[in-house]
Parts: structure tokens; sequence; C-alpha cells
């Protein structure tokens, strides 16, 4: 994600961020991505491996407008 042109205050990996998309681990195997927003955390998605949850939301940013790329 350092490399990419998303800026670093849109995303957390490891932990929740406000007003971000946020990958973190819950268990051994499991990840969840999800929005974080008001302390909640909202659209989650579960899961088994860290790749697949990285690639989801690199796709998340892929998708979306340029509000994310870095100024």
């Amino acid at each position: 994600m350092k490399k990419s042109s998303i800026h670093e205050t849109y995303y957390s990996i490891g932990g929740y961020r406000e007003e971000a998309m946020c990958i973190e681990q819950i268990n051994d195997i499991s990840r969840i991505v999800y929005h974080g927003e008001r302390g909640n955390k909202y659209d989650i998605r579960k899961f088994n491996n860290i790749l697949d949850g990285l690639v989801f939301l690199i796709e998340i940013f892929s998708e979306s407008d340029d509000d994310y790329l870095k100024k």
C-alpha cells in the first residue's frame, strides 16, 4: 500500500482508523476489512488470509474516485 498512490490517511493496516478503510487480524487465520467511522466498523468483510483482504482493499480504492490519491 505504501507504494500505491493512495494517501495513507485513507487506510489502516492492523487496526481501526477513523474515516478510513481498515484491515485487521481477528484470529490466527482470519482478517476483516471494513470502513471505520464514528467509532464503528461498517461494511465488514471477512477473509481467510491477508492477501485476499489486501486485494479487496486495493479494489475498493481502484473503484473509487480520485479523492484517495496523494496530491
